[in-house]
């Protein structure tokens, strides 16, 4: 869980805009999907209370929603990771009608094989991905993937984001947005 806080604290100013960008696309009476990063941690801060529901594989964002006024909250279950925070399994890759997902990741890449398939499950559910992402996380290399840049909607990330990789993302069809800073 220390790697978790510590990651949450890194480019957390960052983090805080993208979401402030990000959170108003979840409108009343939808259904997100939100995974276990430390940017979905603070998008689901940022949707306490709205009239919808989440479905998480996530802990950390199940419990910044537990106990808010109508948002409803719906854990896929499974088995923990090595990531302290999120669940993989059977349930949790059962198909969930979403109406408008925001996966949030490293980058495009995932760190590990059941992540990946859990958030392959979730995206697979889903009318549209978005992938909130803070510049440090562009970029980078992993073992596993959770879907292929033609699937996913678009990038919310800030201004700190290398020009030149944002542009190719752009060539390869993706809509990118870049989140303001105050």
């Amino acid at each position: 869980m220390a790697a978790f806080v510590e990651e949450a604290h890194k480019q957390a100013r960052e983090k805080r805009e993208i979401v402030a960008y990000a959170a108003p696309m979840v409108e009343p009476a939808m259904t997100a999907g939100i995974s276990g990063g430390s940017t979905c941690t603070e998008l689901a801060r940022h949707l306490r209370g709205k009239r919808i529901t989440v479905l998480t594989n996530a802990l950390n964002a199940a419990m910044e929603l537990y106990n808010h006024g109508f948002t409803q909250v719906v854990l896929t279950g499974g088995c923990s990771t090595i990531i302290p925070t999120s669940w993989w399994g059977r349930a949790s890759t059962a198909r969930w009608p979403i109406t408008t997902p925001t996966y949030c990741c490293w980058g495009f890449c995932v760190r590990d094989e059941p992540e990946a398939a859990a958030a392959h499950a979730l995206c697979g559910s889903a009318s549209r991905v978005w992938v909130l992402a803070d510049h440090s996380k562009l970029g980078k290399h992993t073992f596993a993937r959770f879907a292929a840049l033609s699937s996913v909607a678009g990038l919310i990330t800030d201004v700190g984001a290398d020009p030149h990789y944002l542009a190719k993302l752009q060539e390869a069809g993706l809509y990118v947005h870049i989140a303001p800073l105050p």
